[in-house]
């Protein structure tokens, strides 16, 4: 009797029905893994377009700073010249004012004298 029990299909189907079951929560559990992987392949793909465009943008915004600094040196030099050259235009004006302002002097006192002399 023992071994027809053991033939008897309720305790088979039982445990058969519960292998099924199992691999239905495996196959449940392995779909749901495999959506879960493919949207992170697409924000991957995602997030490296957007770093490959921030790579592309530094890159870009790096060449402007280059040519911003190499401007300002460039101006900085020009500036130096012009107050260079303006110290010398400066000085150049106050000899010819000063130079300007004694002959002045001297003529007025020449004329001064020249008018007491003849009086």
């Amino acid at each position: 009797m023992k071994f027809h029990s053991f033939l008897d299909g309720s305790l088979m189907e039982s445990y058969l029905e519960k292998l099924k079951d199992m691999q239905q929560d495996l196959r449940s559990q392995v779909n749901d893994s495999e959506a879960e992987l493919a949207s992170l392949d697409q924000q991957l793909q995602l997030l490296n377009e957007r770093r490959i465009a921030l790579m592309h943008d530094i890159e870009k915004k790096k060449e402007a700073l280059r040519n911003l600094e190499s401007s300002i040196s460039t101006a900085e030099v020009s500036f130096q010249k012009l107050v260079e050259s303006s110290d010398s235009l400066i000085a150049y004006m106050k000899k010819e004012t000063s130079e300007v302002r004694k002959f002045i002097r001297e003529t007025r006192d020449h004329l001064k004298e020249d008018g007491n002399s003849g009086a």
